[in-house]
């Protein structure tokens, strides 16, 4: 690391040390390289901790330019977080922070960053509901703002219907990427996530959330119209939450997941007639199709009448690229353990 400080390059403008071992050691050397056109800085899986922020302290005026920094899968905490604001990133656009000590004290530390131009933020595996309170505080309150933030991506936090309410708050104009996936939602948390005053929002994730037909009645009601991408792969939804789902208005709509589900053959007939002209991607991957559907020789995939004669529904989407309804595959072994350990695999 020190020799590559010594080497120069002013000229720098990406710098990817992930999984470098860097730790505090590592970022004292780091610290030393005058890089005023850095733009791009990847600091992930590296064990840094608080002694290791507390060097990068003073790097604002050697690093002016840094746009992208990548602080995943490390060691922060709050003590680390208020020496990440100091050194002031006026031009810093994302911020990963993923997999982190983060809690309550360190989520308002946070907050305090500035970072006026910050368009994505990502907070996984971090957040509680207090903290979700902090991200949606009066900017006078919490010095906090981001008019321009883009990308929120809270997944796999626990995050309940408590929570949603809080965040929903957010004033975030611009906000078109929202991941909660893998956290506590139901109906009730999509409830108030359907209120939230986000027009522009575009990509939506809520996989691996108990939604179940009741949350989708509750989706379709938000103000999305411009959603381009929604998955909501394993929510626990049946046929019956087909008949909502095609109501959504989201004409835009270019991919749906609503992959390991439990949705039957007997739904796709409905689904077929939703009004999603754009639609390129359909992920129906382990579901509970049957054999009913397949595709004709001209490639156009069917669905066909339960005694195999009636005709067979056609899927009129003329953008459709790519559909995937892959079965879930028979399990032979009449060991209980044994297909146990396979139905956890599928998932």
């Amino acid at each position: 690391m020190a020799q590559l400080t010594k080497n120069g390059w002013p000229a720098l403008r990406s710098l990817n040390l992930s999984f470098s071992r860097l730790g505090a050691d590592g970022m004292h050397h780091l610290v030393g390289g005058l890089w005023p056109d850095l733009m791009h800085l990847d600091l992930s899986n590296n064990s840094l901790d608080e002694e290791a922020m507390f060097l990068m302290s003073d790097v604002g005026d050697k690093w002016p330019n840094l746009e992208t920094l990548d602080l995943s899968k490390n060691q922060l905490n709050a003590g680390a977080m208020v020496h990440l604001i100091k050194p002031k990133f006026s031009k810093l656009q994302s911020l990963d922070l993923r997999h982190n000590n983060l809690d309550f004290m360190a989520v308002s530390e946070v907050i305090k960053g500035g970072w006026p131009i910050l368009k994505k933020i990502a907070l996984s595996r971090n957040l509680t509901e207090d903290s979700c309170h902090l991200l949606v505080k009066e900017p006078i309150a919490n010095k906090i703002e981001w008019p321009c933030l883009e990308h929120l991506d809270l997944s796999c936090n626990a995050l309940d219907a408590r929570a949603i309410q809080k965040l929903t708050k957010g004033s975030w104009p611009w906000l078109n990427t929202l991941i909660l996936s893998a956290n506590r939602l139901d109906a009730a948390a999509v409830s108030k996530l359907s209120k939230a005053n986000w027009a522009h929002m575009r990509y939506l994730d809520l996989s691996g959330n108990r939604l179940q037909a009741d949350g989708i009645s509750k989706l379709v009601k938000a103000n999305f119209r411009k959603l381009e991408v929604l998955k909501i792969a394993d929510t626990d939804l049946d046929s019956s939450a087909v008949p909502h789902l095609i109501k959504g208005r989201w004409s835009k709509l270019l991919v749906v997941d609503i992959s390991f589900n439990e949705i039957e053959v007997n739904a796709i007939t409905s689904l077929i007639t939703a009004d999603w002209p754009l639609l390129e991607t359909l992920n129906m991957a382990y579901n509970k199709l049957g054999d009913e559907v397949g595709l004709f020789a001209d490639g156009k995939p069917t669905v066909w009448g339960v005694n195999k004669l009636d005709p067979p529904g056609r899927w009129e989407w003329p953008c459709l690229k790519v559909l995937d309804i892959t079965k879930t595959p028979a399990i032979k072994s009449t060991s209980p353990i044994v297909k146990d350990m396979l139905q956890m695999a599928l998932k």
